[in-house]
């Protein structure tokens, strides 16, 4: 059996010595094996770096991990959001139908000929009172409406009858403390059997649909390709309330910013704020240099299944007489999603550029 040791490590080459067993002769000229200051810090710098390397590896397996955590929980975010509108939307949908069933079910009991006429009475007015179909009187459903759609007023409204089929011809409008946004003239065509949608139709949808596509693009497009040809008139109607609202909040942000800010609004471009006003320019001087903002806000209609229209906001810095921009956008909207598009740019401007104005 050899009593040589296994040599693996560096430290271990440093620190070999012979085996106590092994005896050999020694004379006047051997040199000490006791370790020398030289070797002693060889092998600390040596344990030090393989140290260093162990943590720093360490350190980068850690990083890639998180950074791919923080991703799946993004994705997990964004998959939760998609599922739980789609919930809501079929919870909704089963409980409507219950209704509408138990409903049914009451109406063929309580008016069966063989109850009493005064029963009979009494269960038209329960009728009347529990009923979950959609009210005739037609000036309570218009007080409903307003509270539900207030941005929303019907301004006209008409109905013919011809061969089974009810045309009703209605103006809805946009409207915010007697300002009219915007208009929409609408047709619809309803058959007296079954109550269905037979057709949706704009009278000179050209020109209607102008001015509002200067406000939402997207909003004309799938109005057109999408709920006018397949009769969608309940998205219809939410979708221009949502860019009713919409509008109004863009509106009132700009608004604010102007009043706040009003040393900064370029010169150079219109200060009246529209209905189609989407971009926003202030001027900030800082160390000698003026620096260009420009808020980008457009609407737009992404969400078709629900109708729903979201804002697209962008932001960009530049210097002045200078092409080249920063997109900022990513910081903004971060900002954005915590606090108002108003709050955001206050906090914008002081920790960027240093600007305060309070």
């Amino acid at each position: 059996m050899s009593n040589i040791r296994d040599i693996t490590t560096l430290s271990d080459l440093l620190n070999t010595s012979p085996s106590p067993h092994e005896k050999s002769p020694r004379s006047s000229n051997d040199v000490s094996d006791s370790p020398t200051p030289e070797s002693t810090n060889v092998k600390e710098l040596l344990e030090a770096q393989s140290e260093k390397l162990r943590v720093t590896t360490q350190r980068d397996g850690l990083l890639a991990k998180r950074a791919t955590l923080k991703e799946e929980i993004e994705a997990l975010r964004i998959r939760a959001g998609r599922l739980l509108r789609q919930q809501k939307q079929s919870n909704a949908q089963k409980q409507l139908e219950q209704a509408l069933e138990r409903n049914d079910h009451r109406n063929n009991t309580i008016q069966s000929p063989s109850l009493p006429e005064t029963v009979e009475d009494d269960a038209s007015e329960i009728i009347r009172k529990l009923n979950v179909l959609p009210s005739e009187d037609w000036n309570e459903r218009l007080v409903y409406i307003r509270k539900l759609c207030p941005y929303m007023t019907l301004k006209t409204a008409t109905t013919t009858t011809v061969e089974n089929v009810r045309i009703i011809h209605y103006t809805v409008a946009a409207q915010v403390e007697q300002e009219k946004l915007f208009l929409l003239e609408v047709e619809v065509k309803v058959s007296s059997l079954n109550d269905s949608v037979v057709s949706i139709v704009l009278p000179n949808r050209e020109t209607q649909l102008l001015p509002i596509s200067l406000i939402s693009q997207s909003y004309c497009t799938i109005l057109i390709n999408n709920y006018i040809p397949n009769k969608k008139l309940n998205l219809l109607m939410y979708s221009f309330n949502s860019l009713a609202e919409m509008v109004h909040t863009r509106m009132i942000s700009f608004l604010k910013i102007k009043e706040d800010y009003p040393d900064l609004i370029s010169q150079s471009k219109s200060n009246t704020i529209t209905r189609t006003t989407n971009v926003l320019e202030l001027e900030v001087k800082k160390d000698d240099e003026i620096h260009i903002i420009r808020l980008h806000w457009d609407l737009v209609l992404n969400e078709y299944v629900t109708g729903e229209v979201e804002s697209d906001i962008r932001l960009h810095v530049g210097m002045n007489n200078d092409e080249n921009t920063r997109d900022a956008t990513k910081l903004f909207v971060s900002l954005v999603k915590e606090m108002t598009v108003h709050s955001a740019l206050r906090v914008f401007l002081k920790t960027s550029l240093g600007y305060n104005n309070s």
